[in-house]
């Protein structure tokens, strides 16, 4: 598990979600069991990009493996909501935009 969490980790300071969510997905395989400072890295691997669903998703899992999300990873979900957020609101006003 050691090696998995330190490539999430790893993998996370550099934006690869992909491969994050990948590792993910082979701890349960393998049945281990992944640290909370490994689901932080996840969500901040996820939060570079227009990844909140995935993030919910994490923050579920965490809750199901008995662990509690703590300010850093709120902190990461706050900052990809917001991303959305102007994600959203930077699509409505091309729309607005292309109508005139």
């Amino acid at each position: 598990g050691v090696t998995y969490n330190a490539t999430i980790s790893a993998c996370a300071q550099t934006w690869r979600w992909e491969t994050v969510l990948e590792l993910f997905k082979e701890f349960g395989a393998r049945h281990l069991q992944p640290s909370l400072a490994t689901h932080n890295a996840a969500l901040f691997a996820c939060s570079g990009s227009d990844l909140w669903v995935h993030m919910l998703e994490l923050l579920s899992g965490m809750k199901a493996q008995g662990f509690r999300a703590d300010a850093i990873s709120y902190s990461a979900l706050g900052g990809a909501c917001e991303k959305a957020a102007l994600l959203m609101w930077s699509r409505i006003a091309q729309t607005a935009m292309s109508d005139h």
